[in-house]
């Protein structure tokens, strides 16, 4: 008889004496197969995660619902992470660390920095790229500064302080001073500055170092 399909059924709908299902059990399976050949191929995701799936058994029926049922479950999976994905790609960077480096004071003088220093404000604003906010303001001095000396730290938008300005003298070692509270809005052409004052009539003879995040 060949490949010829036998048509005697047993009770779990199966072939009886079917020499083609033995030598080729797929035939058999159906939904089964389908199911598990989908899985295979569904690309790996992280987010949604799909929940608990219908298991079926090898000789026994697979019910239509169970299996569309399956298959809703991972397609709402799927469509989630897509959502999921598509506002991460259209969302702006989560932070551009904007840095200034070299701002040296003399007693009770002010500096502004970027990569240089110098006490014309002008010559040293940095062009903010974007709308956004400017968080997690940071302060660290480059060694520790002279006995006695006082620095102050401030952030500046178009010539003006903005935000809580950060103050560390010679008993603050090389420590790190943070501002996690203020949330500056900008906008895209705002001009940024840090600005550095000793307060204290003494000379700091050392470097400031200031970064800001845009958001």
């Amino acid at each position: 008889m060949g490949d010829r399909h036998m048509v005697g059924l047993d009770t779990t709908n199966r072939c009886a004496r079917c020499h083609a299902c033995a030598r080729r059990p797929w035939l058999a399976s159906g939904p089964l197969l389908v199911a598990v050949v989908i899985l295979i191929l569904m690309p790996a995701a992280t987010g949604s995660q799909v929940g608990s799936l219908t298991t079926f058994t090898n000789g026994t029926v697979a019910d239509a619902n169970q299996v569309n049922a399956n298959f809703q479950a991972l397609r709402t999976a799927v469509n989630d992470n897509d959502t999921r994905i598509a506002s991460l790609e259209a969302a702006p960077p989560h932070g551009q660390v904007i840095s200034s480096l070299a701002m040296v004071p003399n007693a009770n003088q002010t500096w502004f920095g970027l990569i240089q220093w110098g006490q014309l404000e002008s010559a040293t604003q940095i062009l903010i790229p974007r709308d956004g906010t400017l968080e997690g303001f940071a302060v660290k001095p480059g060694v520790v500064l002279a006995a006695g000396c006082s620095v102050t730290v401030s952030v500046r938008i178009n010539g003006a302080d903005v935000g809580a300005p950060l103050t560390f003298t010679s008993a603050d070692a090389l420590s790190m001073k943070t501002d996690s509270v203020s949330s500056i809005s900008v906008s895209a052409g705002d001009m940024l500055t840090f600005r550095a004052t000793e307060t204290a009539g003494v000379f700091p003879a050392a470097s400031v170092h200031a970064s800001v995040i845009l958001k």
